[in-house]
């Protein structure tokens, strides 16, 4: 996301950030499919990954936390393609532990994205968004199994041997890992940025007033704020008078749906509204100007320039 604006009039209060709690989750583990192994005796045993992911102490996950620690699982069965199973567990570890955390962040931005970018930009690239991580724990586990032996096809059927093929005893070898992973909430979000779909029919430029700031502080931190949320694909500095800021901002959807998101960022310390002529307003309290005074004079500016 872009942002310009002058460096010059204003000085700082700090801005509320809002903390949003995440339930602990924890995804179920994906069984073993005995009939795609039967598929493929001949190649070997097929690998596949898997695990759970739980956020660990992220009661401010979406705020301005710029990393999170999540504590994660994954698995990898032996392959003839995938021999070194314990790089693939952790590799499927790490994936899930992105992934968790991406759901989340997603949820929070009320963003659209394209599963088929979110795989190619974001999951198949998961260690990019890892700043690191330890591993807890660590087992390997082997599991015999029977696999139904499927015969290959004749051209006459008088050819085929009567009686039904003996199933064959497999060992199926599988990775558990366990990790904690410090996950880049920062570049995660970048990422995301770079994917969202944009809504054509909201996708015109808006503009934003924010009015009784007190200070620089309190106007670097609000715009700190406003920069962490992905519905805004840029934000460029307009004018400033007396208690008063102007902006225009290019969302990626509905008014309504930035305005609420708006709300969720800058916290507690500002009231966000919006008008009928498509501006946003962020006053900051205690005010002084009511938004009443301040529709009535935007208005007879409205009026004077028409």
């Amino acid at each position: 996301m872009n942002l310009l604006f002058p460096d010059t009039a204003l000085k700082t209060v700090h801005a509320a950030g809002t903390a949003m709690s995440i339930k602990k989750r924890a995804h179920a583990t994906v069984a073993l499919l005995i009939f795609t192994l039967s598929a493929c005796l001949l190649s070997g045993i097929i690998s596949t990954a898997f695990g759970f992911a739980s956020i660990a102490g992220a009661a401010d996950l979406l705020g301005s936390k710029d990393i999170i620690t999540v504590t994660t699982s994954g698995a990898a069965q032996q392959s003839v393609e995938t021999p070194d199973i314990k790089k693939a567990a952790i590799d499927q570890a790490l994936k899930n532990a992105v992934a968790d955390v991406l759901e989340k962040v997603v949820e929070r931005e009320r963003v659209d994205v394209d599963p088929t970018s979110v795989e190619t930009e974001i999951y198949s690239n998961a260690v990019d968004f890892i700043k690191n991580y330890k591993v807890l724990s660590e087992e390997q586990t082997v599991e015999t199994i029977e696999a139904p032996v499927t015969e290959p096809a004749t051209e006459e059927p008088s050819k085929k041997k009567s009686g039904a093929a003996a199933p064959q005893q497999l060992d199926v070898v599988t990775y558990h890992i366990w990790i904690e992973a410090v996950i880049d909430i920062t570049s995660l979000r970048a990422a995301l940025g770079n994917i969202v779909i944009i809504d054509d029919e909201f996708a015109q430029s808006i503009s934003l007033i924010v009015l009784d700031l007190p200070d620089y502080g309190a106007y670097r931190s609000l715009l700190a704020s406003l920069e962490r949320i992905i519905m805004i694909r840029s934000i460029s500095y307009d004018s400033f008078t007396a208690n008063r800021y102007a902006f225009t901002l290019k969302p990626t959807g509905s008014i309504n749906k930035l305005m609420r998101r708006i709300t969720e960022e800058v916290g507690p310390g500002y009231i966000v509204t919006g008008t009928k002529n498509r501006n946003i307003i962020i006053k900051a309290e205690p005010a002084t100007i009511s938004f009443n005074q301040y529709l009535k004079s935007s208005n007879t500016e409205n009026n004077e320039e028409e």
